[in-house]
C-alpha cells in the first residue's frame, strides 16, 4: 500500500483530518459576507445583554462599568470609606518620606510627591471673599456699616 493519499495518518496529510488540509487550526467564519458578519455579531451583542439580566448585584455593575470603558465614557470612582483612606494616606506619606530618605543619603533624584500629598493652587482663590455681610440664597447682604466699612479701610483715621 502506498503511503499517500487523502486517508493516511500521522505526517503530513493531504487533507485529511480536522485541519482541512492547509496546517493549523480551521478558519472561523469562512466565506460569509460583511452583513452576515456584522448580523452575527449583533446578535452576540443581543445575548450578553440578556444574560447580563440575570447577574449578580456586584457582576451586573462590573458589566456597566465596562459597557461605559468601551464607549469610552468617564467612569466615576468608587469612593472609599474616610477610615480606609486615612490609613492609606498615611502609609503613601510614609513609603514618600523613605524614598526621600534614601534620595538624599544616595543623592539621587527626588521622587514625585503623592496625590494625596498634592494641595491644589488654585483652592485659595474661589471668587468672593466673604468678609462683610451676609450670604443668603444665592445673594450677598450688605449692611450700612459694611459698606462704610469697606470705603474708610483704606483711610487711616488721624
Amino acid at each position: 500500500m502506498s503511503s499517500r493519499g487523502g486517508s493516511s495518518r500521522g505526517g503530513r496529510g493531504g487533507g485529511g483530518g480536522r485541519g482541512g488540509g492547509r496546517g493549523g487550526a480551521p478558519r472561523m467564519g469562512g466565506h460569509v459576507g460583511e452583513e452576515q458578519r456584522k448580523y452575527f455579531i449583533k446578535s452576540m451583542e443581543e445575548v450578553k445583554n440578556l444574560g447580563a439580566t440575570m447577574f449578580a448585584k456586584k457582576d451586573k455593575k462590573a458589566f456597566a462599568t465596562q459597557k461605559l470603558i468601551e464607549q469610552g465614557r468617564k467612569v466615576e470612582r468608587r469612593k472609599v470609606p474616610l477610615k480606609i483612606g486615612k490609613i492609606k494616606m498615611s502609609k503613601e506619606k510614609n513609603r514618600y518620606d523613605e524614598l526621600v530618605a534614601q534620595a538624599m543619603k544616595n543623592g539621587g533624584i527626588m521622587p514625585k510627591k503623592p496625590s494625596s500629598m498634592k494641595k491644589d493652587e488654585d483652592e485659595k482663590d474661589r471668587g468672593l471673599e466673604m468678609r462683610n455681610g451676609k450670604f443668603s440664597n444665592g445673594t450677598h447682604y450688605l449692611s450700612k456699616t459694611d459698606v462704610k466699612r469697606v470705603y474708610t479701610a483704606g483711610r487711616k483715621s488721624k
